[in-house]
């Protein structure tokens, strides 16, 4: 854009006004996505049964994730 005799150079300022929905946005979705994951997986093909008692710790946080995750995600991902 050349500057031609006559004319004014001004200067154009645009600010992110819809940074902060997009990023809850964002967030949202991805909240409401691993929500849904987590119920396919825990309740559809039943991936993660409860562990025997006193069995590994990683067994029983792969439980907590898949079956009570769904719970947790999706309405946080809604409010």
């Amino acid at each position: 854009m050349a500057d031609t005799p006559g004319t004014s150079v001004e200067r154009v300022e645009c600010p992110a006004a819809k940074d902060p929905a997009i990023r809850l946005f964002i967030g949202a979705a991805i909240m409401l996505g691993m929500g849904a994951w987590c119920y396919y997986e825990g309740f559809v093909l039943k991936k993660y049964p409860y562990p025997q008692a006193g069995g590994d710790i990683n067994a029983y946080v792969g439980w907590a994730f898949n079956c009570v995750g769904p719970f947790l995600f999706g309405p946080v991902g809604l409010v």
